[in-house]
């Protein structure tokens, strides 16, 4: 149930939820990617072998001035991808600048 669709869009029950969390629930190490881009750290999220979650694992690109990311690929236990979330129109909301606006692609 939770990684049907909401309401239509690419956009899962889970996504909205997020029973897990990045900074709990996974390990970080550094990667790389397919033309990298000198101005992005590319940051690879390993789940914790105990945690119950849907990814394999999750590659966060990210600015290297204000860590603001740019995406999110999605891979499964498989190792293919299975999404990819792009974030744009970075805006301050209350003196803090965020995305404001995210575009899920399935793969």
């Amino acid at each position: 149930m939770m990684m049907n669709s909401w309401m239509g869009s690419d956009f899962t029950n889970d996504d909205l939820v997020k029973e897990f969390s990045l900074f709990d629930d996974y390990d970080y190490e550094y990667t790389t990617t397919d033309n990298p881009v000198d101005s992005l750290y590319y940051i690879k999220c390993i789940p914790h072998e105990d945690v119950p979650v849907v990814w394999g694992s999750i590659v966060v690109a990210a600015t290297k001035d204000e860590y603001i990311p740019v995406w999110e690929k999605y891979y499964d236990e498989d190792g293919n991808l299975a999404r990819t979330l792009y974030f744009s129109d970075v805006t301050a909301f209350d003196r803090r600048r965020i995305p404001a606006v995210m575009e899920m692609v399935p793969e």
